[in-house]
């Protein structure tokens, strides 16, 4: 089934829309601040719009891991908060929807990570308490699953857990929200994925994608990986996505996308994937400048830096098209920088119901579904059509519902597979969330 918006429940639940195909466009370029010191950058984002980075302080030499926290009625002013992690040089790297934080020393060896977590989650800048994490600290889901590399031992660590191994010799640069953990090993970018995440004791499996010189830097929920590897067409080191077979299957492999060096340049690698497959990197222009960009469905929009300043670099990106990174200026001085991105159009629901017929019409055509099953579902989403062009949302709904009930049942009596009947379901929920006020 083709990948799309309804492929997952859970981003229909969050009201996501679908990247245009058209080049995106900045609604606004943020400075975030600084702690008191004269530079700044930003690691992470989460959906609430909270960043977080490191900064220099008043103190000389020192940086210090930082929260920012928007404003609920204006995204672009915040409060920037020290957390208060007892190390000399430390940033933080990662935050969760939940308001809670991972980072780790730098200069030192080996790394010592942290978890921070707020003292009232509602509001975060009223401080909070940490506690030590083993190794690099990089990456942290809504599951409090941490993601750490220590001595080239790449595990998942838990405040309840504690280390589990994933087996991997190499680095850990992340984690995806199904516990999934991506990095580099042996010259090859991976993604390691739990046989069950509320369970590491089961183990896991390891996928190596096979691209010489690469490194993953993100990944999303549908398992797509991006990173930087040597592009074999260009020989150089080039952005690059890697999007499954199977999503629920990555061992079986995938198609790898060579995104080449967006903005042109000399070097380009893709730092993170949100989960409408909105990717966000970083090239080096022949000038040797950086250059910020986001690549969506094979258009680049490339990310002006503060005004002052000369370039400006990414490391992640939203499901809300929120970018952060830093722009620097012609000295390589750094400034935390949010990019918002103005809001793409919300999806037609007939062509996503078009599109969902097309999808039993598939599973008819290999088999899964005799004709008188698909003709069954089918006949539910054009009685879907008629009452949305007689604008009966409710009755559409109310059809749309008796199509998962029914599609529910081909999978609970073993005639659609679950990664079948998931998506089916997946979309059609996605569709009654847009016809929802």
């Amino acid at each position: 089934m083709r990948l799309k918006l309804a492929n997952l429940v859970g981003i229909a639940l969050l009201g996501l829309t679908p990247p245009a195909t058209a080049q995106l466009q900045v609604q606004s370029v943020v400075d975030l601040g600084t702690l008191g010191g004269a530079g700044s950058w930003a690691e992470g984002i989460n959906d609430a719009g909270m960043v977080v980075g490191g900064s220099e302080t008043t103190i000389a030499g020192e940086r210090h891991p930082f929260l920012w926290v928007p404003d609920p009625s204006n995204p672009t002013q915040g409060t920037m908060v020290d957390l208060g992690v007892p190390f000399p040089s430390v940033a933080a790297h990662d935050v969760n929807g939940l308001g809670q934080v991972v980072g780790y020393t730098f200069g030192s060896s080996p790394a010592q990570g942290f978890l921070w977590t707020p003292t009232n989650p509602l509001d975060p800048t009223q401080g909070g308490t940490y506690q030590l994490v083993p190794g690099r600290a990089d990456g942290l889901n809504d599951l409090g699953m941490v993601a750490a590399d220590s001595s080239f031992d790449v595990f998942v660590w838990t405040a309840t857990g504690g280390v589990v191994s994933t087996g991997v010799v190499g680095i850990s640069n992340g984690i995806t929200q199904r516990g999934d953990v991506f990095g580099a090993s042996g010259g090859d970018s991976f993604i390691w994925v739990p046989q069950a995440p509320q369970d590491l004791s089961l183990g896991g499996t390891t996928t190596f994608l096979g691209l010489s010189g690469s490194n993953a830097w993100g990944a999303n929920v549908h398992r797509q990986v991006v990173g930087v590897f040597s592009s074999p067409s260009s020989g150089i080191d080039s952005a690059y996505v890697w999007t499954p077979i199977d999503p629920d299957a990555p061992e079986l492999g995938g198609t790898t996308t060579d995104l080449g060096v967006p903005g042109g340049g000399t070097y380009a690698q893709s730092e993170s994937i949100n989960d409408l497959g909105q990717i966000t990197g970083v090239s080096t222009t022949g000038a040797g400048l950086n250059q910020a960009w986001v690549w969506s469905q094979g258009v680049t929009t490339l990310l002006p830096p503060l005004p002052g300043y000369t370039s400006a670099w990414t490391l992640d990106i939203s499901n809300n098209g929120h970018v952060v990174g830093a722009s620097l200026d012609a000295l390589g001085n750094e400034r935390a920088t949010l990019w918002i991105l103005v809001p793409p159009p919300p999806p037609d629901p007939n062509t996503e119901v078009e599109d969902l017929i097309e999808d039993v019409e598939d599973l008819v055509a290999s088999g899964a579904l005799n004709h008188g099953q698909g003709n069954g579902l089918i006949k539910k989403l054009e009685a879907v059509l008629k009452k949305l062009e007689s604008g009966n949302t409710n009755a559409a709904i109310n059809i749309l519902q008796a199509f998962i009930n029914s599609a529910t049942g081909f999978m609970n009596g073993g005639i659609l597979t679950q990664t079948e009947g998931d998506d089916l379901v997946a979309s059609a929920t996605a569709i009654i969330a847009l016809l929802q006020p």
